[in-house]
């Protein structure tokens, strides 16, 4: 079976982190600043947060996902029999619903007009299609969209 990849990410020279002033090296590991929206070092960004916030003793900033950071505390909390980070406040720093335009980029089977093209899945797995059948007691047509990571 034939797969279109997307086109490659296209080459750029990003602006300078706006807090160091140094090249972008790793743009997926880059945070929009909330300043200007040019990518910034992550490390830059929980430099910058450390001099705002009151830490306490055994306290660090971590990046937390969706443009978050946190103040995990240095003793874990255990809920459910599992151990998890003790965060004890979350800072929203990227602001805004939309992502930057540098960011769109690097994902290209979303952002570049990526159109899926389901395989009817009695064609893919006829078995599955079947026990999907059964399981789901319908006689629609389903289709088997696969996964691209």
């Amino acid at each position: 079976m034939y797969i279109k990849m997307p086109d490659p990410i296209p080459e750029r020279d990003y602006a300078p982190c706006p807090v160091c002033g140094k090249a972008i090296d790793h743009v997926f590991s880059a945070v929009a600043h909330r300043s200007n929206g040019l990518p910034a070092h992550i490390e830059c960004i929980v430099g910058e947060l450390s001099k705002d916030e009151h830490l306490d003793e055994g306290d660090r900033i971590v990046y937390l996902g969706r443009g978050n950071f946190g103040v995990v505390g240095k003793d874990p909390v255990v809920e459910d029999g599992k151990k998890r980070f003790n965060v004890k406040r979350r800072i929203q720093y990227e602001t805004g619903s939309d992502a930057p335009d540098w960011r769109r980029e690097l994902s290209p089977g979303i952002s570049r007009d990526y159109t899926p093209e389901p395989e009817r899945l009695d064609e893919v797995a006829p078995e599955k299609e079947q026990t999907l059948r059964e399981t789901l007691g319908t006689d629609r047509d389903a289709i088997y969209m696969p996964r691209l990571n």
